[in-house]
């Protein structure tokens, strides 16, 4: 699913596994900005920092952290995504 707040902001990805919920923001930008955060800040924000685990992956290629929250190169991701990393 993807998550939609009543003022149109938004976040792509939106899953709960077993460990609780995983938002994820996909960006198709050689780099990160923080105006992409939006979303996730306001779901981290509206469920709870630790009822919510937030990503970031774009098409860059280094790792960073933007207001807490980690954002990795797609490739990257798709390697925690199948090494089963990114469960919770």
């Amino acid at each position: 699913y993807y998550w939609s707040s009543y003022d149109g902001v938004e976040v792509d990805f939106f899953l709960e596994t077993a460990k609780g919920y995983l938002a994820i923001e996909v960006k198709s930008a050689q780099s990160w900005r923080a105006p992409f955060n939006r979303g996730l800040c306001r779901l981290r924000r509206e469920l709870g920092a630790g009822k919510v685990r937030c990503l970031g992956v774009y098409t860059g290629s280094r790792r960073a952290d933007f207001q807490g929250i980690p954002v990795l190169p797609c490739v990257d991701f798709l390697r925690g995504l199948w090494a089963g990393e990114l469960a919770a």
